[in-house]
């Protein structure tokens, strides 16, 4: 089990036993924002350094700040985006675009090559569920959601909810293999599902036939939302004896719902 999901799965549940409410706290960019961000803009040399910034850009910078500040937040705002969107003619908007785009697609890249490392170093480490076990609460809590206390992949049921106001638990998991012609198919529906609620997370399986830089160029393109993979509501994962007998016997590709068992192939 990922270590992402590992720190995921302590939070839930110490948070739905002290009876608080669960939030996520996104750690990456803003939709609107292309994925880079800061919460403060400064006029140290620090921040000039790493936006490339004149003296007169970051001066105009804290100006456009202050004007554009009731209509938008800028502080989850690019550098770039805000002096495009203050820019005075079309070629001073056309250079923030092209920079806006760059530091945009360093940023997804960035991302998305950090999730398959974690992803491909986590297959090679032990299982966390002993670990996670040693907390009694947690096994308890493990074993009375039909887990038998076993962690596995991120597979274990969410915290229970009232009656009245049912949680959707239900997961996608889509088995990529190395040859693999519709998989951007089985990507899209799930996806859509994941956008309309039907499910709250998709588990990407890639088969360990997938070096690092072939799951980054899979990722790229499906034109994946960074976004997603931060917030877990799409993870990134290996081939491990786990993910293999849900799948056993199954020719790949396949789309399995992991609270119905349904698959689309």
């Amino acid at each position: 089990m990922s270590r992402f999901l590992v720190t995921s799965l302590c939070l839930s549940l110490s948070l739905y036993w002290g009876n608080s409410s669960i939030a996520q706290e996104q750690v990456t960019s803003n939709p609107n924002s292309g994925g880079v961000q800061s919460s403060s803009l400064s006029d140290t040399s620090s921040s000039l350094a790493y936006w490339n910034l004149q003296d007169s850009e970051l001066q105009r910078l804290q100006e456009l700040k202050q004007k554009f500040k009731p209509f938008a937040d800028v502080d989850l705002m690019s550098p770039f985006e805000i002096l495009g969107l203050g820019a005075e003619t079309e070629a001073e908007r056309s250079k923030y675009a092209q920079a806006y785009i760059k530091a945009r697609s360093e940023h997804q890249r960035a991302t998305i090559a950090w999730a398959v490392t974690v992803a491909s170093v986590d297959n090679k480490m032990e299982d966390h569920g002993d670990f996670l076990r040693q907390d009694p609460n947690i096994n308890r809590y493990l074993i009375e959601n039909g887990s038998n206390g076993v962690v596995d992949n991120g597979l274990v049921p969410s915290s229970p909810s009232p009656a009245s106001s049912p949680l959707k638990t239900d997961q996608y998991h889509l088995f990529i293999p190395i040859a693999c012609s519709r998989c951007q198919m089985l990507y899209g529906k799930a996806l859509q599902d994941l956008i309309d609620g039907a499910i709250t997370r998709i588990n990407l399986v890639f088969t360990t036939d997938f070096s690092n830089e072939q799951i980054i160029a899979w990722t790229d393109s499906v034109n994946m939302d960074v976004d997603l993979l931060a917030k877990q509501d799409i993870t990134l994962n290996r081939m491990t004896s786990a993910w293999g007998a849900i799948v056993a016997g199954r020719k790949l590709p396949i789309l399995v719902n992991s609270g119905t068992g349904d698959a689309f192939d």
